[in-house]
C-alpha cells in the first residue's frame, strides 16, 4: 500500500479522497459521537484502505 498523504493535505482536500490512492470512491460507516468529538470509519472501495475521519465540535446552529 502506498504512503498516505499528510494529515494537513487530507484536511485541505476536505476528506473527499482516499489518502492512499486519491480515489473519490470512498464510503463511511456510522459516526460515533463522544464528548465534543466524533469519529467515522472510512473505506476506499478502490484500493481497500481503511482509516478514521476525526471530527471536533465547533458550535451549534439553532433550528428555525
Amino acid at each position: 500500500m502506498a504512503k498516505p498523504v499528510s494529515q494537513k493535505q487530507y484536511v485541505k482536500k476536505r476528506g473527499l479522497r482516499c489518502p492512499y490512492c486519491g480515489s473519490e470512491d470512498i464510503e463511511g460507516d456510522a459516526v460515533e459521537i463522544d464528548a465534543g468529538g466524533a469519529s467515522q470509519e472510512i473505506t476506499c472501495l478502490s484500493c481497500g484502505a481503511r482509516w478514521y475521519d476525526l471530527y471536533n465540535l465547533v458550535g451549534y446552529m439553532i433550528k428555525k
